[in-house]
């Protein structure tokens, strides 16, 4: 039996109709690295901790089962958008039982969970370190210069173990890159840098098939024709691509094949050719999630996922897809008559 190999994701208002560019349209391949801020729809478990309870040591959120990467979306029948609502679901509830439901792998469950008080401030709590953003870094798809809009990443920013719908609008921040670690087989490299300055545009739409907003006037270069999914062939394409700061190239790939049919958000398989690419990075590195994939000139899709078991060999989404998913998202697709 042939051994499956794991595969990693790369990465932490609605627009009228006009405004999201259609298919078959032109577009800017962009290829730049950008920080992307979302807000996360709930109260964003980061870590499990103890405190200092009336019996020593606890965690109340240990006991009953609740595990980092859970989202909390309710407490005490309180819906949470933020920790304060979490604080104030548990105020003058020590010792009672308090049903909380979340979100985890993609599965909605309700724990009953205990708070306790803290001894060191006499605040009632869980015993959780809790986050309400979710940050990283990726690269740009494509922009329309026509409208303002863009589209980045080729898949959404979950919540950990939540759906990439768990995380709510945020900002577009400008990158400082400060190095990046080469993927092996086994471990998958990273783009490494930090947010900086202010945000220079929206982030709209978390979806599947990538992250859509507004940027105008951020992202230059000139429009090329894009290619549909059939229109997308073996053989030779590049990716463009920005792993050190105000340097964008192109580096070469194999595209293997094209199929829909299980995944869209991994339709196009390649592999890196480029000598320089596999010296620089090994292959795909997270980070590089969204860098355009042109085809004879052409914008034919965004790199998406990376192999575990070879950096070199990787998926992409065809951009008719991103296209189709911010049409839907930023709430321009229209009902057929």
């Amino acid at each position: 039996m042939k051994k499956i190999r794991r595969i990693l994701p790369l990465f932490l208002a609605l627009f009228p109709a006009a405004a999201v560019c259609a298919s078959g349209a032109e577009l800017v391949p962009v290829g730049e690295a950008v920080g992307i801020v979302l807000d996360v729809k709930g109260v964003y478990v980061e870590e499990i901790m103890a405190f200092q309870g009336e019996n020593g040591r606890v965690s109340p959120a240990e006991k009953a089962g609740l595990a980092p990467g859970d989202l909390l979306i309710r407490a005490g029948g309180r819906e949470l958008s933020g920790s304060h609502d979490l604080t104030e679901a548990l105020a003058d509830r020590a010792g009672e039982e308090v049903p909380v439901e979340l979100l985890r792998n993609g599965r909605r469950m309700t724990l009953s969970v205990t708070p306790e008080r803290d001894l060191t401030d006499g605040e009632t709590r869980l015993g959780i370190l809790a986050r309400e953003t979710q940050s990283g870094i990726g690269t740009v798809t494509w922009f329309d210069p026509a409208t303002g809009v863009y589209g980045a990443l080729g898949h959404g920013i979950h919540a950990a173990r939540a759906e990439p719908g768990a995380v709510n609008r945020g900002e577009l921040y400008r990158v400082t890159l400060t190095g990046l670690e080469k993927g092996t087989r086994g471990k998958a490299g990273e783009l490494k840098g930090s947010l900086t300055g202010s945000p220079v545009g929206t982030a709209e739409a978390n979806t599947p098939f990538g992250v859509y907003g507004r940027a105008e006037g951020i992202f230059e270069g000139e429009t090329v024709e894009t290619l549909s999914s059939g229109e997308i062939r073996k053989g030779k394409a590049e990716i463009l691509t920005t792993l050190e700061n105000g340097k964008k190239e192109r580096y070469e790939i194999e595209i293997l094949g094209v199929d829909e049919t299980e995944d869209p958000g991994r339709a196009i398989s390649f592999r890196v050719t480029d000598r320089r690419l596999l010296e620089k990075t090994g292959g795909v590195i997270r980070g590089m999630s969204g860098s355009p994939i042109l085809q004879d000139g052409k914008l034919a899709g965004g790199v998406t996922h990376v192999l575990i078991s070879d950096p070199a060999s990787g998926y992409g989404v065809p951009v008719d897809v991103m296209l189709r998913a911010a049409r839907v998202s930023l709430g321009a697709e229209k009902k057929a008559a």
